[in-house]
């Protein structure tokens, strides 16, 4: 019956955002916001952050008083930014590793309710990674001193996206379709306990999100 799941789902992931945007445009056209990310229209144009610091200059397009930051500043400190979120990603990649290792050695001793056991281990790794680098993420975001709120949500969204993905699913593709290849015998496993191991960290997963 997995096919029938996959089925579903596809079906759901293209149907939704398809009908989102039906309702989107219904909850605009109500609320008279149609054209709101339009700046043709007078008003529109989007305010600073009051987050935003920056120094008062003279505008070269129409010579109005307006806040200024070096764009040469924000990208030495975007630079220094994706360094400490590299160093993230190395920590998490040794923390998949620990994980695997983690789980060589409860198969090789056979401990009980081993599947248990690994599944717990990796949902406080994920949620630990998550939270506190989300914490991180937005204070490094908000030194980047972005202008606007489209700027600063969209830079926020590059950040966290991406580890949070790799964080929260890397395990989960590593047992469905990566584990059933594999050549060491501690970390093989058949395609029918492959997905009993999937069921109990997608549950545990679950589990802490509703937690």
């Amino acid at each position: 019956y997995i096919w029938i799941f996959a089925l579903i789902v596809i079906t759901w992931s293209v149907l939704l955002p398809i009908f989102w945007k039906k309702r989107e445009l219904k909850l605009s056209k109500k609320w008279g916001t149609l054209r709101f990310n339009d700046e043709s229209v007078s008003g529109n144009i989007e305010r600073a952050r009051p987050e935003f610091i920056g120094t008062y200059r003279t505008s070269i397009i129409d010579g109005a008083e307006e806040e200024y930051f070096d764009p040469v500043a924000r990208n030495a400190r975007r630079f220094i930014a994706f360094g400490i979120v590299g160093t993230f990603f190395a920590a998490l990649i040794g923390s998949i590793a620990s994980i695997i290792f983690l789980r060589i050695y409860v198969i090789q001793t056979s401990q009980e309710y081993g599947s248990y056991i690994l599944a717990a281990a990796n949902t406080i790794v994920i949620m630990f990674f998550n939270n506190f680098y989300g914490i991180i993420a937005e204070k490094l975001n908000s030194w980047e001193n972005y202008k606007t709120e489209t700027e600063y949500e969209n830079n926020l969204i590059i950040k966290i996206f991406i580890f949070r993905f790799v964080n929260s699913y890397a395990s989960l593709f590593y047992i469905a379709f990566i584990r059933v290849y594999e050549p060491e015998p501690a970390l093989h496993c058949e395609p029918e306990d492959c997905m009993n191991d999937l069921r109990i960290q997608l549950s545990f997963i679950f589990l802490s999100q509703i937690v």
